[in-house]
């Protein structure tokens, strides 16, 4: 079964047959293939949130580029653009491993616990976590973190969940530094708050 929320604005939950809640940000694509020892999920590109439901006897197993997470019973991101992997773990606590053969699991790289972040550069073999930032975590409820990001990046980054866009009448306006969390899904509010922020 393939997952993807490519729509404009598109946000959106899904619950799988296990009854675990995957919450897809614009963009996602996922492949989900359970099986009688296993319950995988390969993202394929973009963010998802994971609230698994427990079944020791099934790890949960999410592959992303040449890493895979894998927990029985937790909440935890995955995200995967241009290579770059982020994880960060909410509840519980995951591993992380490289990709395994199919004869014998990979041995585990990383563990997580609950508050930690990790990012993995594609190709490298070594990250240490760290405490996840508030601003990474509200994405799922529409609320996206900047931390110093420019102007134009942020309207890009909100430009993904509308199908109406902001524009910067002036391109040099782009260049403004923007720290904050803002809701993304309503592009005049979001214009109006901006606008407000900057005197615009």
């Amino acid at each position: 079964m393939t997952l993807s929320s490519l729509l404009k604005g598109g946000i959106r939950q899904v619950r799988l047959e296990d009854g675990t809640l995957v919450t897809l940000d614009a963009g996602t694509r996922l492949a989900v293939r359970f099986a009688s020892g296993q319950r995988r999920i390969q993202l394929q590109a973009g963010r998802a949130r994971f609230e698994v439901m427990h079944d020791a006897a099934r790890p949960f197993v999410v592959a992303a580029g040449d890493r895979e997470v894998v927990a029985t019973g937790t909440t935890f991101d995955v995200c995967l653009v241009d290579g770059r992997i982020e994880i960060a773990l909410l509840k519980g606590k995951v591993d992380i491993r490289g990709m395994r053969a199919e004869s014998a699991p990979a041995p585990v790289l990383v563990h997580l616990a609950a508050g930690q972040s990790l990012a993995l550069e594609p190709g490298a073999s070594r990250a240490v976590p760290r405490p996840s930032k508030p601003g990474e975590l509200g994405w799922a409820a529409g609320m996206i973190g900047f931390d110093g990001a420019p102007l134009r990046e942020v309207i890009a980054t909100a430009n993904r969940y509308s199908a109406r866009h902001i524009a910067l009448a002036d391109p040099a306006l782009g260049a403004l530094k923007v720290t904050g969390g803002l809701k993304v899904g309503d592009p005049d509010a979001l214009a109006d708050a901006l606008a407000g922020a900057f005197g615009l």
